[in-house]
């Protein structure tokens, strides 16, 4: 099975795009959803206590989730700690999804930071989402519930899409003109018949 990754700055669309693979029955891996499940593990639970203090859980000892993110979106060492505890994990549970769909001709691996994380080099092609930063914007700030700032900070602790584009092998605009739909019809008639 090849594997393609998806990416691009936060608010770009990543999962809308992915949404339409899915619905054209290709393969989805999204390491971010993947992360976030590793947050209710025990042994992760004690490592990022270790790593942020006791105030990083809830009453319930779960992750508070948005004391997490105010804490590594404004800490670039602090986020990469985090990483090397979630990364390794989701690199395992990656490893068994791509097994369980060997039969596929492809599947995606959508990752946020799919360049930042070094995913890419498990990859045989790289699909970049780009969208205008001020409509990103609008969109993390209507999905997050989070100021102007919060969202800018956000994508600051991210590659830029000018940086990701210069790596990608492939382009989709979603800037709520272009159909997405279209785009991925056409990159998926186009990438199978490359490599049937």
């Amino acid at each position: 099975m090849n594997v393609i990754g998806i990416t691009g700055i936060i608010g770009s669309g990543k999962s809308s795009v992915c949404e339409v693979f899915k619905i054209i029955g290709i393969p989805v891996f999204s390491a971010d959803v993947e992360s976030k499940k590793f947050l209710e593990d025990k042994a992760v639970i004690y490592q990022i206590q270790e790593l942020f203090g006791e105030d990083v859980c809830n009453r319930d000892g779960n992750i508070d989730r948005k004391f997490l993110a105010e804490h590594v979106f404004n800490n670039r060492k602090k986020l990469m700690q985090l990483n090397s505890i979630l990364h390794p994990r989701v690199k395992l549970r990656f490893d068994e999804w791509k097994n369980d769909n060997a039969d596929q001709s492809y599947g995606i691996i959508e990752a946020a930071i799919l360049f930042e994380s070094g995913f890419n080099r498990f990859c045989d092609a790289v699909i970049v989402v780009d969208a205008p930063d001020e409509l990103c914007i609008q969109r993390v700030i209507e999905r997050e519930k989070c100021s102007i700032e919060a969202a800018k900070q956000r994508m600051k602790n991210q590659w830029n899409n000018t940086e990701k584009m210069k790596l990608a092998d492939y382009i989709l605009i979603n800037d709520g003109k272009q159909s997405i739909i279209n785009q991925v019809i056409q990159f998926n008639a186009k990438f199978k018949k490359q490599n049937v």
